[in-house]
């Protein structure tokens, strides 16, 4: 039997993923969260065999910090991410904290109940190269550096605050932003970020 934590902030989320994996004769859901932050103690207490989060655009940098502390305190919890986001470069992210498999909301329930299956077993499962270029249309644009800088100027960090955390000089703030611009095609990097977020092409972190 496979026990499984279900994390949604959104209660019909959470419900229809507790209902479709509950379904399964050899899947049991042992408890679902409302916020990332207790994902770690609940592991800790109840040792599940499957951590799903359902990863919203407001829940990313909790997502992350949390599952890196499953694996942390918890280290044979298997960890899934499922999000309607097209930001591939969470993948890069998540793969950082030791998330197992990563689906996105495009995929039938089989795909699901599939990827559930296979990452409790063991397996990691990301995205193709073909699906993530039809998910998000910015898809291996951008070197790392890049989209830690993208990300952190959508959280409205200053250049000061982008300098010190990634130890980058004003003149080469510059010089990424007008790379990101030439690669986009974009006249300013407001406009991108604007794009880039109504769109979930960039979810803040």
């Amino acid at each position: 039997m496979v026990h499984i934590v279900v994390v949604s902030r959104q209660n019909l989320i959470r419900r229809l993923l507790s209902d479709c994996l509950a379904a399964q004769k050899d899947f049991e859901v042992a408890a679902v969260l409302e916020h990332e932050e207790e994902a770690p103690g609940v592991c800790e207490s109840l040792r599940p065999d499957l951590l799903l989060f359902d990863v919203a655009l407001d829940g990313v940098r909790s997502a992350l910090s949390s599952s890196a502390a499953v694996k942390k305190g918890s280290p044979a919890v298997k960890i899934m991410f499922l999000t309607g986001l097209s930001d591939s470069s969470l993948i890069a992210d998540a793969r950082e904290r030791g998330v197992d498999s990563f689906l996105f909301y495009n995929c039938v329930q089989e795909g699901l109940v599939t990827c559930a299956r296979g990452t409790a077993g063991g397996y990691q499962i990301y995205p193709s190269e073909e699906m993530l270029r039809q998910t998000d249309p910015f898809a291996g644009m951008f070197t790392r550096r890049e989209v830690k800088l993208l990300c952190m100027l959508c959280s409205s960090r200053s250049r000061e605050e982008i300098g010190a955390a990634l130890a980058l000089s004003p003149s080469s703030i510059k010089g990424c932003v007008s790379s990101i611009l030439n690669k986009t095609g974009y006249g300013s990097i407001s406009q991108l970020l604007s794009h880039m977020l109504s769109r979930g092409c960039l979810a803040p972190r």
